[in-house]
């Protein structure tokens, strides 16, 4: 992916990611692993009017300590502020050969802790981040799936009447081979094409349980919009937001490489906001094929700004930055993942998450490859 900035602004929710996720061949999608939200307004002004003073960067929240072994993690925001996302740091288990076999069984927003955003790896440890908009007081409204979905069926959780989806995120019961490692992936974690206001997820064999983030202070349904079929293999796929509208968010639906076991072998390698595109979301499988879905707010028509880091060193964390006069909305990543000699990937999202002592930053680190962080950032 070319990564250039596109300056921008924009109003309505972020794109925060899916901010949950970091989706790679033994642990997928975090995710969604997008929380997209932050109920931010754009301001404008003439040359003689006093600026507006520049707005505040979302507060981070990590967990106080690692969890357990397989155990949940949760970061709350502090009361006067509002949950718009969140991400993860992890410690996922490994053979001896250091090829991580784990698996990112959670990485939503709490239903019944309120501003709470929380993280499961299947085996290792994890420390669960939280976005807190300092914008709003008032906690999103988070809805889970009734029950959990049939084995690799989809899981749908849709915002009640009056508020608008953000964002979304899931629990999972992936399936695992005799040794208890997951050998799954999370096919699609993504916005409902057709079904209003609505997140849908869905693992290859094993059973899901969809999240929605939904903004309480706005009764307005995003557009969503998905690429024109499915990409070639290895390709990428671009999903781009009508004019009149505004990205805050996205999404995929995937057909991922298996054995003949019907394991599946692959990665999501990319998933970000375009920075060379405006107003559109891409993803990327290793190799297998995807279609990258847009989530669209009809509140504004200004697109965001996009900025992308470098490359990372094998194993190294890679930041990126809002600039001055914008705040963090959303994040992404692309990635170049280890993989053997029959370009199966090995590798795992080890960190997908704000960064706590560096306001408006996102972090990307891959257990053993190098990775590039993107970050969309609303005025």
């Amino acid at each position: 992916m070319k990564r250039v900035k596109r300056p921008g602004t924009a109003a309505g929710p972020m794109a925060a990611g899916l901010m949950a996720a970091g989706p790679m061949a033994a642990g997928p999608m975090a995710a969604a692993l997008l929380a997209s939200a932050g109920w931010l307004v754009a301001t404008g002004g003439q040359a003689a009017a006093v600026a507006a003073a520049a707005p505040e960067p979302p507060l981070v929240v990590s967990a106080a300590d690692w969890s357990g072994k397989g155990q949940a993690s949760t970061a709350t925001c502090p009361e006067g502020t509002s949950l718009v996302g969140g991400g993860y740091d992890s410690l996922p288990y490994a053979n001896g050969f250091g090829n991580p076999l784990d698996f990112v069984d959670t990485n939503t927003p709490a239903k019944n802790e309120p501003n709470t955003w929380v993280v499961k790896l299947h085996s290792g440890r994890a420390s669960a981040y939280a976005l807190c908009s300092r914008q709003s007081a008032t906690p999103p409204v988070v809805v889970a799936s009734s029950d959990w979905s049939g084995k690799g069926q989809a899981s749908t959780a849709t915002c009640p009447e009056g508020t608008s989806l953000v964002g979304g995120g899931y629990d999972s019961l992936p399936y695992a081979n005799g040794a208890g490692n997951p050998v799954d992936s999370v096919d699609t974690s993504a916005p409902a094409k057709n079904e209003p206001n609505a997140w849908v997820t869905r693992l290859h064999s094993g059973k899901a349980s969809s999240y929605a983030l939904c903004d309480p202070a706005s009764a307005t349904v995003p557009a969503v919009v998905t690429s024109d079929g499915w990409s070639a293999d290895k390709g990428l796929s671009r999903a781009t937001c009508p004019e009149g509208t505004s990205l805050i968010g996205g999404g995929y639906d995937s057909l991922p490489y298996a054995n003949g076991f019907g394991n599946p072998l692959d990665s999501l390698d990319a998933f970000a906001p375009a920075a060379d595109q405006p107003n559109t979301w891409v993803a990327r499988m290793h190799r297998g094929k995807v279609s990258a879905y847009a989530l669209c707010s009809p509140s504004s028509a200004v697109a965001p700004t996009v900025v992308a880091s470098g490359w990372s060193a094998k194993k190294e964390t890679a930041k990126a930055t809002c600039p001055e006069g914008t705040v963090l909305a959303g994040s992404g990543y692309d990635s170049q993942p280890y993989a053997n000699g029959f370009n199966e990937p090995l590798d795992f999202m080890d960190t997908f998450a704000p960064t706590r002592d560096e306001p408006n930053t996102w972090s990307v680190r891959m257990h053993s490859g190098q990775s590039a962080s993107y970050v969309m950032c609303t005025a």
